[in-house]
């Protein structure tokens, strides 16, 4: 075939143009639409009981493709082929629904993405039972953007289909913990304000959320205390010492003992810690099926198993304790896949507890006296500070002045008025209601029944 020079050229400029991005716009389509954004879904949501409800958890992955910056709208959830959206997100629930790393000197609005950068949708879905399931989920984004030239422009897009795994279950586990009552709190029906901000790690190339499904448990005692004394003593809390179990027959592969408890709301405790520490003293448990459950802050010399111990659920493992990134005692709990602890999170449903109530605040107990001794905490810290700068450099040393402290005390006091009454205690009294399959909710306040194994 003859190919003129000039016929080749031209060949060879508009391969260039549709290489670098700059092809022409085809008749009816948006050309500014499908260029930006890229949707990415990775692991298909399992569905699982939570306060009577099936609930879907999982993450949509913005990526912005272009060099211009992106500001996200709303986000639709198309299930199967409904035109009318599964839930959408806009205003104030996208942006608590969001992150995203964020850079220094760029935007700090999470709905803002800029040129290269991702932003994360935690996406929470409710149905009423399993019929109501969607087979497929779809997304639809509504962003803008500035032109070169300062004028804004709308587009939509739609993809990050993904399939709903209808036929898998949750994995059904026992008691984490030995009898007593127990507030699960930051679990992933209380959305974003839970585990999820932050905990996605890649492994193998993939983006795990590897704390979806985490729950905190803090002991309580029947009058809605969870503390006696003072707060700032980790053996004054209700939860400190508890039995830690093991919630299925299982085989010990990892434990980190020998990390110190940290004093209760304190501040400082990040500056001694490691990303490999934070989660204190800790056991893993291969439970069968490439699953591993996590136990974390446990009591330091409280773990009674050793590296490749066989153990029967039920069986006791150790003590809570407040070891690690923990603001007062508790166990955090989670399940993953095929790696412990960074794998991909998996829900799990209990045999059976007694679900008590509701407590409105994580901070429903002694709140006065324990925001009180928080503060006191604060100014004594500020005062060594300054006392230490000032006299390094031979001067008097100050106090701290008393605006300060007066404003600090106020917003302890403020912290503490929003605390609401535990109402739960009365259902102490006749009992509470006896659930089974199911993962209790955020701040959901629960009883487990039983004696441990071992004793």
């Amino acid at each position: 075939m003859n190919v003129s020079v000039k016929s080749f050229s031209t060949i060879c400029l508009c391969s260039g143009l549709l290489l670098t991005g700059l092809s022409f716009p085809t008749h009816g389509q948006d050309f500014w639409s499908p260029r930006h954004v890229v949707l990415d879904t990775y692991t298909e949501p399992v569905p699982f009981l939570c306060d009577g409800d099936l609930l879907l958890a999982y993450e949509l992955h913005i990526t912005n493709m272009d060099r211009l910056p992106i500001s996200l709208a709303s986000v639709d959830v198309l299930a199967d082929d409904s035109p009318t959206p599964a839930k959408a997100y806009s205003g104030e629930q996208l942006i608590g629904s969001l992150t995203r790393i964020r850079v220094e000197g760029q935007s700090d609005v999470v709905s803002e993405v800029m040129g290269g950068q991702r932003a994360i949708l935690h996406v929470l879905l409710s149905y009423t039972g399993k019929d109501a399931l969607p087979s497929v989920l779809k997304h639809r984004i509504r962003y803008s953007f500035l032109k070169d030239d300062g004028s804004e422009v709308g587009a939509t897009v739609e993809g990050g289909t993904i399939r709903v795994a209808q036929e898998r279950e949750a994995v059904v586990i026992g008691a984490p913990l030995g009898e007593g009552i127990w507030l699960a709190t930051r679990s992933v029906s209380r959305g974003l304000s839970g585990h999820r901000r932050g905990a996605i790690r890649p492994q193998n190339g993939i983006p795990y959320q590897k704390a979806r499904y985490a729950i905190d448990f803090a002991g309580f005692d029947s009058t809605g205390a969870a503390y006696h004394g003072s707060q700032a003593m980790n053996e004054k809390w209700v939860g400190y010492g508890a039995e830690v179990l093991a919630m299925a027959d299982g085989r010990v592969v990892s434990i980190r003992d020998g990390l110190p408890d940290s004093q209760p709301f304190d501040t400082d405790r990040l500056k001694s810690l490691t990303g490999e520490t934070l989660g204190g003293n800790v056991i893993v448990l291969d439970i069968g099926n490439d699953l591993f459950a996590f136990y974390g802050h446990l009591q330091p010399g409280s773990i009674v198993v050793q590296e490749g111990d066989q153990v029967c659920k039920g069986q006791v493992l150790g003590r809570v304790g407040n070891s690690g990134n923990s603001d007062a005692p508790h166990l955090h709990f989670q399940i993953n896949r095929d790696i412990p602890i960074r794998g991909e999170a998996v829900p799990y449903v209990f045999e059976e507890y007694e679900h008590l109530g509701v407590c409105e605040s994580n901070w429903a107990f002694n709140t006065n006296t324990l925001f009180e001794e928080v503060a006191d905490r604060t100014i004594t810290r500020l005062q060594t500070r300054s006392m230490g700068r000032i006299e390094a450099a031979g001067q008097e040393p100050p106090i701290v002045d008393a605006l300060v402290s007066a404003s600090i005390r106020s917003s302890m006091t403020q912290s503490a008025s929003k605390a609401s009454a535990p109402e739960w205690v009365l259902a102490l009294r006749e009992g509470g209601e006896q659930r089974r399959l199911g993962m209790p909710g955020s701040n959901a306040v629960i009883r487990f029944r039983g004696t441990p194994r071992g004793r």
